[in-house]
């Protein structure tokens, strides 16, 4: 059975389709099966940033509502992680039951199932954290992110009281801090009250990754890289150089 993982922020903006793109790489590369699902609705990004935006035919909903099968639905891609594409509109027929069922009929195919959710914190995100039992948070150092995230953990916690929430810290520039421009690590910790599970680098390849073939630079690979050893239960220890 996969083990499914709920990633969300408080805001937009925070590089968080990026940061599921990346871990889901790099624990395929790592020789797991993986499906990334975007639950963006309307505004998917994740075939971009895997660069399959071409390929894309059917979405969840259409697996949801019996328009598809689950061959047809998931977009298989050699070298990247299985692809499920938001659909364009909502529609009455999501429900915790229906995406629920939707979720059991694909898992026993994967080891992960990373769940890229819409910013900010509604219904559906109740439905989101209700199927997951673990969630990735991803924050940028800057209060107002900080100040979300806060928001958006209470909610995803009151959705289901044994989820497992870990924190990314995106976007770290150490130059930035000094200058006072970034929150320090330990004070956004401090501020969300969520275990750190990684800190990825300010660095223009992964923002870049839709028009650049997903590829990142040696920093950027070795930063997803550790996070997602963390995310397979190895003790990875915290460098401070890391984060430089």
């Amino acid at each position: 059975m996969a083990e499914k993982i709920f990633v969300f922020s408080g805001k937009g903006g925070v590089g968080k389709s990026s940061v599921t793109a990346a871990i889901s790489d790099s624990l395929l590369k790592m020789g797991k099966k993986v499906l990334c699902i975007d639950a963006d609705i309307g505004f998917r990004s994740l075939d971009l940033i895997l660069n399959v935006g071409n390929q894309v035919v059917y979405n969840w909903l259409d697996l949801i509502e019996d328009r598809c099968d689950k061959d047809k639905a998931i977009l298989k891609t050699e070298n990247l992680p299985d692809l499920l594409a938001s659909p364009n509109e909502p529609s009455s027929s999501i429900t915790f039951d229906s995406f629920k069922k939707m979720i059991d009929s694909v898992e026993e195919s994967y080891d992960y199932i990373f769940i890229d959710s819409p910013a900010g914190s509604d219904s559906f995100h109740e439905i989101l954290a209700k199927v997951c039992n673990k969630a990735l948070l991803v924050v940028t150092p800057d209060s107002i992110c900080v100040r979300s995230a806060e928001v958006a953990v209470k909610r995803a916690e009151n959705a289901n009281n044994n989820i497992d929430i870990r924190l990314v810290i995106n976007r770290f520039n150490k130059n930035e801090v000094i200058k006072g421009k970034q929150l320090k690590l330990d004070d956004v910790i401090d501020n969300v009250h969520v275990q750190l599970i990684g800190v990825v680098p300010e660095d223009d390849t992964i923002r870049t990754m839709p028009d650049n073939d997903g590829r990142l630079s040696r920093r950027a690979l070795f930063a997803f890289k550790r996070i997602s050893k963390r995310v397979m239960g190895e003790s990875v220890m915290f460098n401070p150089k890391d984060f430089s």
